[in-house]
């Protein structure tokens, strides 16, 4: 890691040999902090007169000899110490030598002490008595380094400044100060005079460590001229980076900005130039070192973490060869979550893997696999890990710089940035007329490094300001950075609301209690996600999120969830001040009292040629698909193979009784897959579906065993040769477009489906981003969101799959080797089917919130559509997106604010079906310009085609409706 020079700049003293004090740190805090002095329970009463028995007690802390001088036994020569609390310390430090009392055999230890006596104490204890006179002790001390002040009476924390420079004065006979012989404060360093070169050693086969006798000036270190290979024309040092140690440099070799490797045992002689010491004070003279590069060690992963929505990050212990590094050599959720895509970075030592999926909070199972390479051709040892997801809402802001000169500079950030916009206007210095040198591009990042270029307009000597305008760019979280905000006073409430509790009340109803009110106008459906106990979104739709009271949310699903543990999401809400909750998840429980249906369970098998006896040999794998999570342990398991019977020619066969079969429970427990083979079971499947499966009484999840006493037999369907269909394809968003399947992908390549603005059109639409999950069922659904909006009703999109090949028609498989259906590039392209629902639409001409229109003093012709003058009557027309379903107007689908609601004479839509007219009584006054409209109910589209499932069936109508409207009038037509 480069050493990064911090924007708050911290002063660092370091005065050769002595340990010195930190600002404002007094003797007594650093005898103290290093253990010397105790005090009483840390107090060191440094205002208080030090007594010669508490002077004993000092020096045999000093000496670290405190437990043993409290319990010496012998006792002291001294007349007034026999019955004194200090008595065994002081009895200690007088065999010691550290003082010899008073010619009148006292030692006086209630008394105050001296400069002199302190001054003959420390020097006592450091051996030079005998080697002066009493009366000049303290000058003595002081040729020594050690100042003690000439009063007749200290306090504790005069006495502690002198024996603190005693800790730092060696004892006599030695070159080792006190503090250091008894190991509590470490030995100066001196740095050496000379800077030179330690050692050099290739680690692997694309980077050097050198390693310098003492820090280094960062500039000169990481300037990558200053490493040369004398016998090699084409391998240069394309990257130097100093490392914490301040003494090691990482030099990366390469072409141009590409890592290329040396090859094994290969030789080459490096040389060093130019590198200054850390204060700039010595250049290394010019250095040759020879380097033979050898790699033998297995490359190792270093740390695993998720960085972004998306992202996981893989630090190895050395480059990895791109070459060698895919998305095969990852795996995220078992196999669950497909890998979008993988990338370098920091000379390749860490890898991005970018998934499909949106990660959210909780448990993260993901696998770095035994097959990525380093450049030297060994592989990782592959290595199983539970990530912990804690999603990110907090900016990315700048941190540090490196690399500062009058070209430019690398910013860096509080984590791994992408770039946003690259304009060059949004990075200068000084000010905006001093922009970067041409746009910021995607390249000039590296993980948490944004390197501005600014050889055009220079930075400035000394003193400079460089800035990054809000929302350059944003960190893997999607976080975009912030912009400068100037400070205000403004008493406000600042106070974010937060969720206080989750009420489960029905199986479909969930009503939440918030720590305040909260803004109606901010509620809306995406602001509620709730994931199953795998972190998995679940299918189930919410219908509607409605504020029940001021401080109540009640969100209502299309259908009843499952019993079982789940989490909810939520985001987005303000209160009243428009202050955004945080980012909330809260688990809650759904009690499943319901009993699985097993009579409807499906069965296939698929068969593996394995060998030939008298008769082909075969590996079978049964897959029976359950209608919800079952039991997997208990009376009723699924696991339990004494519970499946399998008829073949006509006779029964328990799987339990067929010798080496095996079960395993997949897809989250809604299937299991049992394995034997041919020979061992005494019989072959029939590939013409006529064999059958029975299941006996098993549970759910939940522990609710089925009403059935069994199954009843079930096909056993041959499924080597089928396909994974597509089961819908729908508009649920004006830029979002669902796909399902009939089946788990365990491969998902999202280029295997097309989308189209016609039915005739041959140019594709690229995605913006792309997420995969399982529904309820277990089978994949992708989720694709455009950069562009379709048509609401979905009639200008359309899709089908890409082109293939009879035998890989596609590169999107189940686990058993089947692919997504072929349609064809000929394959005319198929509708989207529209399960979006109606918006207002933006009128041309006029501002976003011009959906809505009054006109005072007419009356309307739902008819004709034409409006008359009417003194009495106001008319309000809401303009939708597409047609709507009339069946769902009516007078009490709608409040207007002030007018009750016999006052509301009429609603109803327009000829084009796509306008809801709404007629007030206003002989009581006009509405006004603010007047709002609220819906109580729904509003549906009118999907009046029946639209076609891929394989051409029909499917039902859509319904899609709009569940919470809120607008407000803002515009007179009749002005």
């Amino acid at each position: 890691m480069k050493r990064v020079l911090s924007l708050v700049l911290a002063l660092v003293l370091v005065l050769g040999m002595m340990p010195t004090f930190a600002a404002g740190e007094t003797g007594a805090d650093s005898l103290y902090e290093n253990g010397f002095i105790s005090g009483a329970n840390g107090d060191l009463m440094v205002d208080k007169s030090l007594t010669r028995a508490e002077m004993a007690v000092v020096l045999s802390e000093l000496f670290g000899v405190k437990e043993a001088a409290a319990s010496y036994a012998v006792p002291a020569n001294f007349s007034d110490v026999n019955d004194h609390w200090a008595k065994s310390y002081i009895a200690y430090g007088q065999a010691a030598g550290w003082f010899g009392g008073y010619p009148d055999g006292t030692y006086k230890p209630e008394g105050v002490v001296s400069g002199n006596e302190l001054a003959a104490f420390v020097l006592n204890a450091l051996g030079y008595q005998g080697d002066y006179d009493f009366a000049e002790a303290i000058d003595y001390a002081a040729t020594m380094g050690i100042e003690v002040p000439a009063s007749t009476e200290l306090t504790r924390g005069e006495a502690f400044e002198s024996v603190w420079s005693t800790v730092n004065t060696p004892v006599k006979g030695s070159d080792v100060a006190l503090g250091v012989s008894l190991g509590k404060i470490e030995p100066p360093v001196v740095a050496p005079t000379d800077l030179e070169v330690v050692s050099v050693k290739a680690n692997n086969l694309v980077q050097v460590e050198v390693v310098f006798n003492q820090p280094v000036d960062e500039d000169t270190a990481e300037d990558t001229d200053n490493y040369d290979w004398d016998d090699n024309d084409t391998q240069d040092v394309i990257d130097a980076a100093l490392q914490e140690d301040g003494e090691t440099v990482i030099l990366t070799l390469g072409t141009g900005t590409t890592i290329t490797a040396m090859g094994q045992q290969d030789k080459d002689t490096l040389t060093i130039s130019n590198v200054l010491t850390e204060d700039e004070s010595v250049e290394i003279d010019d250095t040759d070192v020879d380097v033979t590069w050898l790699d033998q060690d297995l490359p190792t992963i270093e740390d695993v973490e998720v960085v972004g929505v998306s992202t996981i990050k893989v630090t190895f212990s050395e480059p990895m060869d791109p070459a060698n590094v895919d998305k095969g050599s990852f795996e995220a959720k078992d196999g669950k979550y497909y890998i979008k895509d993988v990338t370098g970075q920091k000379n390749n030592t860490e890898w991005l893997v970018e998934l499909y999926t949106s990660l959210t909070t909780g448990e993260l199972p993901f696998e770095v696999k035994t097959d990525a390479k380093d450049y030297a051709g060994f592989t990782v040892i592959g290595k199983s890990f539970t990530l912990d997801v804690v999603e990110d809402s907090t900016a990315p802001t700048v941190v540090g710089y490196t690399d500062a000169d009058l070209n430019g500079i690398t910013l860096i950030w509080s984590e791994d940035v992408e770039l946003v916009d690259g304009t060059a206007g949004n990075y200068y210095h000084t000010n905006s007329n001093n922009p970067v040198n041409g746009p910021v591009v995607a390249a000039d990042i590296d993980g948490n490094e944004l390197t501005m270029d600014f050889t055009t307009n220079e930075l400035p000597e000394g003193t400079a300001y460089v800035y990054v305008l809000e929302d350059s760019v944003r960190d893997l979280w999607k976080n975009k950075n912030d912009q400068q905000m100037i400070k205000v006073e403004v008493t406000v409430d600042t106070t974010a609301p937060k969720l206080d509790d989750v009420d489960v009340d029905e199986e479909d109803t969930l009503i939440l209690t918030f720590s305040e009110d909260i803004d109606k106008n901010s509620i809306d459906k995406s602001d509620f996600t709730v994931l199953d106990s795998d972190g998995d979104e679940i299918s189930t739709k919410l219908s509607s999120a409605k504020l029940t009271d001021t401080d109540e949310i009640t969100l209502i699903f299309a259908d009843d969830l499952d019993g079982g543990d789940y989490t909810l999401v939520i985001e987005d809400l303000e209160d009243l001040a428009e202050n955004e909750i945080e980012a909330t998840s809260v688990g809650f429980t759904v009690t499943d009292l319901t009993a699985p249906v097993i009579t409807g369970i499906t069965a296939q098998f698929y068969q593996t040629n394995v060998g030939t006896v008298a008769a082909p040999i075969y590996d079978y794998v049964v897959r029976v698909n359950f209608p919800e999570s079952m039991a997997t342990d208990g009376e009723y398991s699924i696991e339990d193979m004494t519970k499946y019977v399998i008829t073949s020619g006509g006779k029964d066969y328990i799987v339990d009784d067929i010798s080496d079969a095996e079960i395993d429970v997949v897809s989250d427990g809604k299937a299991v897959e049992i394995t034997f083979n041919s020979k061992d079971a005494k019989f072959a499947l029939s590939t013409a579906d006529a064999d059958k499966i029975e299941v006996a009484r098993v549970a759910d999840e939940a522990g609710n065993y089925s009403a059935a006493l069994s199954s009843g037999a079930k096909t056993l369907k041959y499924s080597n040769g089928d396909t994974v269909k597509i089961t819908s394809v729908e508009l649920t968003d004006v830029d979002t477009i669902e796909v399902s399947f009939d089946q788990e992908l365990t491969t998902f390549e999202a280029a295997d489906i097309m989308f189209f603005a016609s039915a005739a059109s041959t140019t594709a639409i690229d995605p913006e981003s792309i997420d995969t999950d399982l529904d309820d069922d277990g089978f994949t659904v992708a989720t694709y969101v455009f950069p562009d909006e379709f048509a609401s009703d979905a009639t200008n999109a359309y899709y089908r799959t890409a082109a293939g090949t009879a035998t890989e028609p596609l590169e999107s498989t189940n686990d058993y080797g089947n692919y997504i259906k072929l349609y064809g590039a000929s394959a005319a392209n198929l509708k989207v089917v529209d399960s979006c629902a109606p918006a207002l639409a933006i009128l041309a001409g006029t501002d976003e919130d011009d959906d809505v229109q009054l006109t005072t003093g007419m009356a309307y012709n739902y008819t004709t559509g034409v409006m008359s003058a009417n003194a009495n009557t106001d008319v309000i027309v809401m303009t939708f997106t597409e047609t709507l379903d009339s069946s769902y107007i009516a007078k009490g689908m709608f409040d207007v604010s002030g007018f009750d609601a016999d006052e509301i004479t009429s609603v109803g839509l327009d000829p084009t079906s796509k306008k809801i007219v709404i007629v007030l009584d206003s002989s009581d006054g006009n509405a006004s310009e603010g007047t709002t409209i609220s819906l109580n109910g729904s509003i549906s589209d009118n999907v009046d085609s029946i639209a076609t499932k891929p394989d051409g069936s029909a499917l039902s109508d859509s319904t899609d409706l709009i569940t919470t409207l809120e607008t407000e009038v803002y515009k007179y037509t009749n002005e």
